[in-house]
């Protein structure tokens, strides 16, 4: 995979304003400590699946590539183990398994959504706890996209007021299509919407609440092996009441990293350890940050924890750079010499390692990503701030790779934690139009793990679409939707992979990244054919020469031969031949006619599939019968000329042979007009 390098512009993206703090008064969740209004996170139950880390997971990357969006049976597994029931989730299932066979799940953040309407799936399947998930898409759905007996998860949660608006009218398709097809479909509205306004949807929508948070811990520790005794939990979980469902799965995790390294120890003291050890952490922090007109200390202590492991003089650059976007006035006091750095470096527990190369580090390895977590969590005002700064910082040339990677990291774990895709997007799409490749590096990384993870993925697919349709000069953004559509994306929805490929394919500017675009299509293929060229041929501006490059007569002719022959090879064939004739070129069905004419076994049922092709319509009839004799026409010597007789004899008797049943379905249509 290739992706043309383009030297930056002179005029950068204009950024939005900055965060402005005229004295330390007015900066409020920034310096006020304990007292700042705190995110109540995501409330996913599921968290863990995605938690640990922005690497992508075996699992996310192993999925069976058939699967087109089918949720892996390890993540079913993990829901099950870690799933406790909201109020009202019996009556969200009794109407989905009703008549309507649809139910629109609303609820507040942080009450399960996503985690209830997946497993009212799984329990759906009575056995077969197999379902799919769908993507918020701007077309309509098309017939094959819901299957007899699919069960179906489309998540709106993450769309806006208007592109929610845009999406009722495919809604209402879709669940046409699921009822004629005795599927399933369970839909996730945004945070509180009430779908007051639309009445064909309001009967079929179900309110939950929040699960019981001292019952998602014990069942995430249980799922882990750990059992504490009830006393146990009983006697500390008060101080877990005001944490969000996020932190209380980290303290799971803390618990399981434990338990690994040390097996022997009993599961009252791992619990225990994990939460000392998390009240220690806010405990410090909260300690470093007494004073609380200590902006130029509060910014280093951030700057230390999202570049922990950086050079000390990059450190205390970044953290000038970023009194700057909070608009700081600087005294001259937060140089890196300044007179209490060395206090500041030794109250943070921080100590830069000689023989590492200065680089400044924790004392604590856990404390830097708390420190992080804290500052995003406890000052969600100061998100954008903080967004600006790292997309400003992480092209300083000083920045070594592996300290852009980790700059990279920790921003986006902490944008996926709390689903801020939107901030990481931005981002990530500055660094993405960047000259320097460890810069474009750090925008895949961060991309492909949002793009993975099911609660973030809709929104960066949603932005892959709109580079490969709108973004025809660059080559950074075309070379970045080709890695992400062919590594991510066609690992979970195939149909998505494709239709983004072939815009790429069809109209980016520049010629390698056009093949470099081709060449993936055709690598999908060779795994799913029909499927590949089935969404081809229904795409919204079919590209013949792309079809025919994909398609090409010995990968066909291969896939005929098999004793099992694709369910949607046909079909798709039968749309690619319509269009290919209807397009005005007729050199591009040449190729498919020396197919007939080179398979002999399987020459009638195909003329017998092009001669369908032509409907009842005349003009795309005569349009195969003359494109067949102009191919006869042309070929070279009387051997070649009596082959390809024959196959065009074959073509129009088979058109003859339709006539009877053509002329019969004019006569129905012509008796149901009157």
């Amino acid at each position: 995979m290739t992706a043309e390098a383009v030297a930056p512009t002179d005029s950068a993206p204009s950024e939005p304003p900055t965060t402005s703090i005229g004295s330390v008064g007015e900066i409020g969740a920034f310096v006020d400590g304990a007292q700042a209004p705190v995110h109540t996170g995501s409330g996913d139950q599921n968290f863990y699946v995605s938690y640990q880390s922005l690497e992508l997971s075996e699992a996310v990357l192993e999925r069976d590539k058939e699967a087109m969006g089918v949720v892996d049976p390890q993540s079913i597994s993990r829901l099950k183990k870690r799933f406790v029931v909201p109020r009202h989730y019996r009556e969200a299932a009794t109407m989905l398994m009703g008549p309507e066979r649809c139910v629109f799940i609303a609820g507040k953040t942080g009450s399960g959504r996503n985690a209830t309407g997946q497993m009212l799936l799984v329990e759906a399947g009575q056995g077969n706890e197999e379902f799919r998930t769908l993507q918020p898409e701007p077309d309509d759905p098309s017939d094959e996209m819901v299957r007899e007996g699919d069960r179906l998860l489309l998540d709106l949660s993450s769309l806006g007021d208007s592109r929610f608006d845009a999406q009722l009218v495919r809604v209402s398709r879709l669940r046409e299509l699921v009822y004629r097809r005795s599927a399933r479909l369970v839909v996730i509205l945004p945070a509180d919407h009430a779908l007051s306004t639309i009445e064909e949807f309001r009967s079929a929508r179900v309110e939950i609440t929040g699960p019981d948070p001292q019952a998602v811990f014990l069942n995430h520790l249980a799922a882990e092996g750990v059992r504490p005794s009830p006393g146990c939990v009983q006697n500390h979980f008060s101080s877990l009441r005001g944490k969000t469902m996020s932190e209380l799965i980290a303290i799971v995790h803390d618990v399981a990293t434990s338990k690994r390294r040390a097996p022997h120890t009993s599961d009252d003291q791992l619990v225990l350890q994990a939460l000392n050890s998390q009240m220690a952490h806010r405990e410090a922090i909260e300690g470093y940050l007494k004073r609380p007109k200590d902006v130029p200390g509060r910014a280093l202590l951030l700057t230390i924890g999202m570049l922990e492991g950086a050079p000390v003089e990059v450190v205390f650059e970044a953290r000038k750079s970023l009194l700057e976007v909070v608009r700081f006035i600087d005294d001259g006091s937060t140089d890196l010499d300044p007179p209490g750095a060395t206090k500041d470096l030794a109250r943070f527990a921080v100590k830069p390692v000689a023989e590492d190369g200065w680089r400044l580090r924790f004392e604590d390895p856990a404390r830097g990503k708390a420190v992080v977590s804290y500052f995003w969590d406890e000052h969600p005002l100061v998100r954008g701030a903080i967004a600006r700064w790292v997309r400003k910082l992480i092209s300083d040339e000083r920045l070594e790779p592996a300290d852009q990677r980790g700059l990279a990291h920790r921003f986006g774990a902490q944008c996926m934690r709390t689903l801020q895709v939107d901030l990481a997007l931005e981002s990530s799409e500055e660094w993405a139009l960047h000259h320097d490749d460890s810069v474009r590096q750090a925008a895949y990384a961060v991309l492909s793990a949002l793009l993975a993870d099911f609660r973030t993925g809709s929104k960066v697919s949603q932005r892959l679409y709109s580079w490969a349709r709108d973004e025809v000069d660059s080559s950074q953004l075309g070379g970045m939707t080709i890695a992400l559509c062919r590594n991510v994306l066609a690992k979970w929805s195939l149909d998505q992979a494709v239709v983004r490929l072939n815009w790429v394919a069809r109209r980016h500017r520049a010629a390698r990244i056009r093949e470099d675009a081709l060449a993936v299509l055709r690598e999908l293929a060779d795994d799913q054919l029909g499927r590949v060229l089935l969404v081809l041929s229904a795409a919204e501006r079919f590209d013949p020469e792309i079809f025919n490059a994909v398609a090409s007569p010995d990968r066909i002719r291969g896939a005929l031969a098999r004793e099992h022959v694709d369910w949607s090879l046909p079909t798709a064939l039968e749309r690619g031949w319509s269009g290919l004739l209807s397009c005005g070129r007729p050199e591009l069905m040449y190729p498919w006619f020396e197919l007939i004419a080179e398979a002999p076994d399987s020459t009638g049922k195909l003329v017998r599939r092009l001669a369908a092709v032509c409907g009842i319509e005349r003009r795309m009839t005569g349009s195969l019968l003359m494109t067949a004799a102009a191919w006869m026409k042309a070929a070279d010597g009387l051997s070649e000329r009596e082959r390809r007789v024959v196959v065009q004899l074959s073509i129009e008797q088979a058109v003859r042979a339709r006539r009877p049943e053509i002329a019969a379905k004019r006569r129905r249509e012509r008796d149901e007009a009157s």
